[in-house]
């Protein structure tokens, strides 16, 4: 299950059991309008194309006029047992049938090249004509060690002028490239792109940030360290410096490292204020443990929860330059 809102509007999407299977796959994908209970539908109905299906990754949003779209990455199979067929789509109720169930709906592409591990990420953003567009970035894998990033995109209502864009990247990474991480986020026309990937030409795995369409190089956002980083976020935040208005691509991710001869991890959460400084949200050590973040804003405060070392942490109003303000 998930849950994302926007404004006055708030959804849930969840999905449903295949009961003739006992392999964990699932008939039916479903939306809940929260803020109107009485609107219910599919996201995408597999049984009623005679399928059914495993999701690897989703992401939601919600569009200016809210609306909810839904992009994922599954897998799907007529007859109930492998050969599976991967696939990446997007779906909204910006149309609907009399159900209720989405009618928007672009299957983009499948192929078993598309790498599962990695979570699609969804985003909107503005066109050179201002019209709202949303996009679905995810990971395709050109060989066995070049891994690639594609952001396919529409115009939300509607879903026309469909594009797929492959993300272009230093020559450095033609030869070798192990993406972990991906995530996106629009600010206005600009539609931000956030990585997590190891080319050879830096200690071990780094986060990178760039402009998702242009063809400059990405900007690598964390230290030189070899550590281990995951759970890359994005969100939205005003700068808080009057003479520069400008609202920044805030990003955060977690890093890991192993203490000499202990056993014992340290780990930190660092947030990225989309300009030039790092901050150190949380650092705990630890043995090795499941570790959660994430970030969200209003536009004008940094706020987010994180698990640590079996322990839970919040911040809250918090300005990206002031981190941390921590409460627990």
């Amino acid at each position: 299950m998930k849950v994302i809102a926007r404004g006055d509007k708030a959804y849930a999407v969840y999905d449903r059991m295949y009961t003739g299977d006992s392999n964990g796959r699932i008939g039916e994908l479903m939306y809940k309008e929260l803020t109107n209970p009485s609107i219910t539908g599919h996201v995408h109905w597999y049984t009623e194309y005679f399928e059914t299906g495993y999701i690897y990754s989703l992401d939601l949003g919600i569009d200016s006029q809210g609306y909810l779209h839904v992009g994922f990455h599954d897998n799907y199979t007529y007859t109930g047992s492998s050969p599976f067929t991967k696939r990446i789509s997007l779906h909204s109720n910006a149309s609907v049938n009399a159900g209720n169930d989405m009618a928007q709906h672009w299957f983009v592409y499948e192929g078993n090249e598309l790498d599962e591990v990695v979570p699609v990420s969804l985003s909107f953003h503005l066109d050179s004509a201002d019209v709202e567009r949303v996009a679905l970035a995810s990971i395709s894998q050109g060989s066995p060690t070049i891994d690639l990033i594609y952001i396919d995109s529409c115009v939300a209502d509607g879903c026309t002028d469909q594009n797929s864009h492959l993300v272009e990247l230093p020559s450095s990474w033609d030869t070798y490239s192990a993406i972990s991480d991906v995530e996106i986020l629009g600010i206005d026309r600009t539609l931000y792109l956030s990585f997590i990937g190891d080319d050879y030409t830096t200690p071990n795995v780094q986060v990178y940030l760039k402009e998702a369409y242009l063809s400059s190089g990405p900007k690598q956002i964390s230290e030189d360290l070899d550590s281990s980083k995951w759970k890359l976020e994005m969100t939205a935040v005003n700068n808080r410096e009057p003479s520069w208005p400008l609202t920044l691509p805030a990003t955060a991710w977690i890093e890991s490292i192993e203490l000499p001869f202990s056993g014992v991890y340290q780990h930190k959460y660092i947030a990225y204020d989309g300009w030039d400084v790092n901050t150190m949200v949380f650092q705990g050590t630890c043995v090795t443990s499941t570790r959660y973040g994430d970030i969200h804003s209003n536009g004008n405060y940094f706020s987010g929860v994180w698990e640590f070392c079996g322990e839970t942490w919040f911040t809250t109003q918090a300005w990206t330059n002031q981190l941390p303000l921590i409460m627990k």
